[in-house]
């Protein structure tokens, strides 16, 4: 099993401040891949950079990581990420973005993936601490 961890913030306010987006893949205990950066300032909120890293780490997915028969869990700390993903909530506040997201998880679902979704608390997202290295730029 492939696991995607994703984060998105605006540090110190959304969206003043400083975006920041990222995300870890894991198979089991081994990390497959790791990635953070800044994607602007002063015109991003934090669900805007949540949804960018749920979508960066989707296409890494989808170019490194697709295998088939196996399976895909996203975890996020945004409710509004994976409820939208995952088609228990409708129209979300930025569709450009969530369509790209959904444009990766289809491409995964079609090399033989299975996508799942699930939300965790922000101290179990691996993702959380990648975005953190930017707080001190």
């Amino acid at each position: 099993m492939v696991t995607l961890y994703f984060d998105g913030s605006v540090w110190p306010s959304s969206p003043e401040g400083i975006a920041v987006s990222g995300f870890v893949i894991t198979q089991g205990q081994r990390l497959l891949e790791s990635f953070s950066g800044i994607i602007g300032q002063g015109i991003v909120t934090s669900l805007q950079a949540e949804y960018r890293a749920v979508a960066e780490g989707l296409r890494a997915v989808s170019a490194r990581w697709t295998r088939p028969n196996e399976s895909l869990t996203v975890h996020g700390d945004s409710k509004n990420v994976i409820y939208q993903l995952s088609g228990t909530h409708a129209d979300p506040k930025f569709p450009q973005e969530y369509f790209v997201a959904k444009a990766y998880v289809s491409q995964i679902r079609d090399t033989g993936m299975t996508v799942t979704f699930e939300w965790l608390p922000r101290e179990k997202n691996l993702a959380d601490e990648v975005c953190k290295r930017f707080r001190k730029v």
